[in-house]
């Protein structure tokens, strides 16, 4: 049977979990790897010491996020962008375990991954709201008189008489042989 190390390790992301005193309990092969730390010897560890993530302005992520602090109803840290000590960005979300509700936090559960996935994510999403928003111009473009006929109500004209104004931006496919 797994222990929990192992079972962390079977993860793609990077886990630490620190107790309520701030000590490192767990952390995976790949948060160790990321960190720059070996992974038993982080175990027992301040927290602060071993998730060695800072912001652009230098801020250290424990720093910044309190985890321990602040308003006893907060539960999570919401997924924000941090720097390893290399300088590769890497995407940082936390969990705030509280055994009662308004209670302190016992335990925190943070997790690490590699900012390059969503960065990529992020340019094909932008390059496909380029795409949608340029397309529908070339179409108009190719519509004769669209801009400036009237539009004609729904129901109103046949869908030919509609279709028949636009050509279509690729030729389209024969159906059959001719013959």
């Amino acid at each position: 049977m797994a222990t929990s190390v192992d079972a962390l390790d079977l993860l793609p992301d990077g886990v630490v979990v620190a107790d309520a005193g701030g000590a490192v309990t767990a952390i995976n092969a790949v948060a160790a790897r990321m960190l720059g730390v070996e992974q038993p010897g982080a175990l027992g560890h301040p927290l602060a010491e071993v998730l060695a993530l800072t912001d652009h302005d230098a801020q250290a992520w424990t720093a910044a996020n309190a985890p321990y602090d602040g308003l006893r109803t907060r539960s999570g840290v919401p997924e924000q962008s941090w720097l390893l000590p290399d300088g590769t960005e890497v995407l940082v979300t936390a969990r705030l375990h509280r055994a009662a509700r308004n209670g302190p936090v016992e335990s925190v559960a943070i997790s690490l991954r590699a900012g390059r996935g969503r960065a990529r994510l992020d340019r094909d999403r932008s390059d496909l709201v380029a795409t949608l928003a340029h397309e529908p111009a070339l179409a108009a473009d190719r519509c004769e008189g669209l801009r400036a006929r009237p539009a004609q109500p729904l129901g109103q004209g046949s869908t030919t008489s509609r279709r028949s104004s636009c050509s279509p931006l690729r030729e389209p496919m024969p159906t059959g042989s001719a013959g």
